[in-house]
């Protein structure tokens, strides 16, 4: 089963923080809230991969993102199964070149989950949005686990705040 739309954020199996950690944890949720506040535009590169129990074992994807406040993304995947993910605002647009299709929806109903819609528009808050724990915090980097309040249930994605640019992207399969 192909997943054509990987969340921005991410999205977790919950963990609880450890109650010594409460307080880096939201020192760390407020850097990154501000660094989301004062972003507009974002480039990076992700790696995305699929689990299903129908499949024998996860399918693994990858390429470069750029994000551009509000709503505005593009996804380029890349080989063997490159597709290109466009939305400008209002449309998002899926083309698949190996089927040669492109598929067309309204941005705001061409997800499953609020929070990626919520955070396209640059409305989003992590505290609000996301149930946060901290997986680990490494020198160079901080890990977070961030599961959606009302979305859960859709995909995780670890991350990993602010000196990393690839984004690890994890959605189970939906039938």
């Amino acid at each position: 089963m192909r997943v054509s739309l990987p969340l921005l954020l991410g999205l977790a199996l919950a963990a609880a923080p450890a109650a010594g950690a409460d307080d880096t944890l939201k020192g760390i949720l407020a850097r990154l809230q501000g660094r989301y506040e004062t972003t507009r535009t974002l480039t990076a590169d992700f790696r995305q991969s699929v689990e299903s129990p129908t499949l024998a074992s996860p399918l693994e994807s990858h390429g470069t993102l750029a994000f551009e406040k509000p709503n505005r993304m593009r996804w380029d995947y890349a080989a063997p199964d490159p597709q290109l993910i466009v939305g400008d605002g209002e449309t998002l647009w899926i083309y698949q070149p190996g089927d040669k299709q492109v598929i067309k929806a309204p941005l705001a109903q061409a997800f499953r989950a609020q929070a990626p819609v919520s955070f396209l528009a640059g409305l989003g808050r992590v505290e609000r949005d996301f149930e946060a724990s901290l997986e680990r915090d490494e020198p160079a980097r901080w890990v977070l686990r961030l599961v959606p309040r009302k979305d859960a249930g859709i995909g995780r994605a670890p991350q990993r705040p602010p000196r990393r640019r690839a984004l690890p992207l994890h959605a189970p399969a939906r039938g």
